[in-house]
This record gives C-alpha cells, sequence and structure tokens, in this order.
C-alpha cells in the first residue's frame, strides 16, 4: 500500500518564503497583461497629428499580433530549455527579455523599432508557462489554488497598468519604466530557489532537499514531498517520444487543454484587449474610448481579484468553467443582437452594448486564466516543461492568429457578425468542458496525472489510494 502523509499544518515562515519565491513567477502575469494591453493605449498616441511615428491600420495589426506573434515558438523552445537550465533560469531570462523589448519601444523613432520591441516581448512571453510550472512546483497542494487564482488577479491588473500609465503617460515614458522594472524584478528573482521537482528530476537530490528547505518546509514535509516527485519521477525517460506521446496520461490532457485554448482565443477577450477603444468608437456612442478603455480594464481587474480568485481557488475548475462560458455566451449573443438591430447608430441604450462587451472580456478572462492554469497542472513530471511549453504554442500561435484577424473579420462580419463570433466560440467552450475537462482543483499533481489512465491500469498500479493524502 502507498501512502503519502503531507504535512498540512505549514508554518507561516513556510508561507513566506513560498510567497517570495513565486513572486517572481507571479510578476510574469503582471507583463503579460501589460504586454498585451499595450496596443491598446499606445495606437491612440501614434494616431495623433503630432505625433512623430504615424501607422497604417495593417501596420497597427502588426504591431498588436507581434507582441504575441514569436510568443508560440518561444513558448515550443522554453520547455526543453528550461528542462535543461532550470525554471528560474527560464524566470530571469523572461524579465530580460521584457526589459529589453519595452527598452528598444521607449528609444523608438520609427515603426520598425516598435516592431522590434513589441516581437522581443512577444518572445518572452511565451516563457510565461516557464513561471506556471515554476509556481505549480513550488506550492503545495493546499495553497496552489489560492496562487493560481492570484495569477488571475494580477494579469488583469498588468493590463491595468498599462492602460493608466500607457494612456496618461507619453508612451516613450511609459515604456522605459515598464522596462527599467522588468530588470528590477529580475535581479530580486535571482536570490529565489529553483524549482525542487525539476531539481530532483535532473538528479540533484541533495539540492533538491536544501530547496524544500529554504522554502520554509518542515522535515516531515520535505520527506513526503521527496516521496511524490519520487513518484512523479518514476519514468526516467526525458525525451518526448511519439511513444510517450501516446500514453493517455499525455495525450489527453494536451487535445484537451490545447482545444480549450483554441476557442478561447475566438471568445473575443484577446481582441476586446488588443483594440478595446477602436471596438468602442465602432459601437457609435458618444462616451470617450479611452476614459471605457480604462473602465472595462477596471472591471476586469475587479472581476478577477474577486470572482476569479474565488472560482480558481475554491469552485471546481469544470463547473466554473461552464458557468462562466454560459454567461460570455449569453453576454456575446446580446451584444451582437443590439447591434445587429441598431447597427452602430446611438441609442437610448448605447451604454448596453459596451456593458455587454465589458462582461465578456471581464468573465471570459477568468476562463481563459483557468485555461491557462490547467496547463501547468495536468501532465506528469518528466515531459512537464516540453508539454506546457506545446500547449503555449498552441495557445499564444492562436490568439496571435485572432488578433491579426479582428479587421478582415470586422470587415467580413462587422461588429454584430464579430460578436455572434464570439458567442459561438464561447459555446464550443462551453461543450468542450462538459464532456472532456479534467478536474484538478484540490488534487496533488500525482493525482491528476493518474485521473488520465484507463480505470484498470491505474488499479494495477497503485492498488490501493483510498487511504493516501497523494
Amino acid at each position: 500500500m502507498m501512502r503519502v502523509d503531507l504535512d498540512k499544518n505549514h508554518s507561516w515562515k513556510c508561507c513566506f518564503r513560498t510567497l517570495y519565491a513565486c513572486g517572481g513567477a507571479m510578476m510574469v502575469f503582471v507583463y503579460d497583461g501589460v504586454v498585451q494591453g499595450q496596443t491598446g493605449v499606445l495606437f491612440p498616441q501614434l494616431q495623433e497629428k503630432d505625433s512623430a511615428i504615424h501607422l497604417t491600420p495593417d501596420e497597427e495589426t502588426w504591431i498588436a499580433s507581434l507582441g504575441v506573434l514569436l510568443a508560440p515558438f518561444s513558448a515550443l523552445l522554453s520547455g526543453p530549455v528550461v528542462d535543461a537550465f532550470g525554471r528560474k533560469s527560464g524566470l530571469i531570462f523572461f524579465f530580460v527579455c521584457c526589459g529589453v523589448g519595452f527598452g528598444i519601444t521607449a528609444c523608438a523613432t520609427q515603426a520598425w523599432h516598435i516592431y522590434m520591441g513589441r516581437t522581443i516581448c512577444g518572445f518572452a512571453l511565451g516563457l510565461e508557462s516557464v513561471g506556471l510550472v515554476y509556481l505549480v512546483e513550488l506550492s503545495v497542494k493546499e495553497y496552489r489554488s489560492l496562487l493560481l487564482g492570484a495569477t488571475a488577479a494580477i494579469y488583469t491588473v498588468g493590463i491595468l497598468i498599462s492602460n493608466v500609465v500607457g494612456g496618461y503617460l507619453p508612451w516613450h515614458l511609459a515604456s522605459g519604466i515598464f522596462s527599467l522594472t522588468a530588470f528590477g524584478f529580475g535581479v530580486v528573482h535571482f536570490f529565489a530557489p529553483e524549482s525542487p521537482a525539476w531539481l530532483y528530476k535532473s538528479g540533484r537530490r541533495d539540492s533538491a532537499v536544501l530547496s524544500l528547505q529554504a522554502l520554509g518546509r518542515s522535515p516531515a514535509s520535505v520527506r513526503a514531498e521527496l516521496e511524490l516527485l519520487e513518484l512523479s519521477a518514476r519514468t526516467v525517460s526525458e525525451n518526448v517520444s511519439v511513444r510517450v506521446l501516446l500514453e493517455p496520461t499525455v495525450w489527453k490532457p494536451l487535445v484537451i487543454v490545447s482545444l480549450l485554448l483554441v476557442f478561447q482565443a475566438f471568445t473575443g477577450g484577446y481582441q476586446i484587449n488588443s483594440y478595446s477603444e477602436d471596438i468602442v468608437q465602432r459601437l457609435g456612442t458618444e462616451y470617450d474610448p479611452l476614459h471605457v478603455s480604462n473602465i472595462m480594464s477596471v472591471a476586469t481587474a475587479v472581476t478577477n481579484c474577486t470572482l476569479g480568485v474565488y472560482c480558481i481557488s475554491y469552485m471546481r475548475r469544470r463547473p466554473a468553467t461552464i458557468t462562466l462560458s454560459i454567461l460570455v455566451t449569453l453576454a456575446s449573443l446580446g451584444a451582437g443582437i443590439y447591434e445587429l438591430l441598431l447597427r452602430g447608430a446611438p441609442g437610448p441604450f448605447d451604454w448596453l452594448p459596451i456593458a455587454l462587451l465589458a462582461a465578456n472580456l471581464s468573465l471570459g478572462s477568468v476562463v481563459t486564466n483557468i485555461s491557462w492554469i490547467l496547463s501547468g497542472e495536468v501532465f506528469p513530471l518528466r515531459v512537464r516543461g516540453s508539454t506546457t511549453g506545446a500547449i503555449f504554442f498552441v495557445g499564444w500561435g492562436s490568439q496571435s492568429l485572432a488578433i491579426k484577424l479582428y479587421y478582415a473579420s470586422l470587415a467580413a462580419l462587422r461588429v454584430s457578425g464579430l460578436c455572434f463570433a464570439y458567442a459561438a466560440g464561447s459555446l464550443c467552450t462551453v461543450l468542450l468542458a462538459v464532456f472532456a475537462l479534467p478536474e484538478t482543483h484540490n488534487k496533488t499533481l500525482y493525482e491528476v496525472e493518474q485521473s488520465f489512465k484507463r480505470r484498470e491500469s491505474k488499479d494495477a498500479e497503485t492498488p490501493v489510494q483510498d487511504e493516501s493524502n497523494l
């Protein structure tokens, strides 16, 4: 019988040290929001008559999509690289890339300078998977959902920071501030411990013990977590071969989470975030687009800091995804019907489509965060870095495509048709969640891995599980 007793009464020292170490990983999600929210306030400044740089609509879509264009490829590369050099090194490299990218943007005098800066920042976003894996591997089961819930909130805080700093300061100055703070966070994270799971998988058991001790774990917790790591790393092969990909613990979560991220890319959240002011103008309202954009960012941040944290920390993944996706579907349908009937002309309730799209953005961002979080929870330790990188390749690729197709989709479908398309994407998310989404809330990573195995295989490998705390 396999039995591992985890210490559920972790000391304040353990909580504080774990939170400090996870702080660098959390700041990755802040910068994710900053990078993705930058274009929403950058373009209006570049469209002013006295701007030193003027852009065509096609150049705007390129700048918006360049912010995520290289993210799929860096995500794909990040898995093998951080498996070889460590999660901590990957996080430091993320902050260096963001610092360089924003620094180039701050010094830009021509459009191609902005292209270069956005491309480097987009490359950094693909390394976000490293932050997620690091966060999952450092946190204990009791606090993992709470910490992951916090990432959902701080991502939207990053968007809000981007809108406020970038909206009310000149874009050169705002980019310079983002650059300097990125370098600063890289220096701070240099003093954080390496992931114990990566150290153990790399054959450095003594270093893994020291890392767990640096995180404030008690001797009993250290022994218990080492036993869990031994179970997860029982298969020694590190190569993602075809045989490994055909294992149910790998291909099932790979397909499910990939589909979830593809559907989420076309539910409207990324497009509304990247082109918020343009969408408000096309709605034909008399409201100031910048103010509306900031209000939508605040609403999204508040939603993620409250409802988002609650859903991710205390609700099961499947019912949370289903409920929120149904609400997003209804909001998109309502906005589409309103625009179809009024064709963008101001009416007595011209605030209604703005409110509905704000609901799409706010509620949809929680579902999107759940989707990204799942990618760090569902894969076995031996392939977690590579498969999480592959998932981020799919997610960032879908996001880049959705953002680049915004103007083309708008020309073909108009605002009403675009809202109906967003509703269809949300409906697909509902169906996937109902029939296939795995449950990871309040489970150890080993339990999640075992849930993908056929029952007979699971029973053969772990005959007694009901009395364990795995």
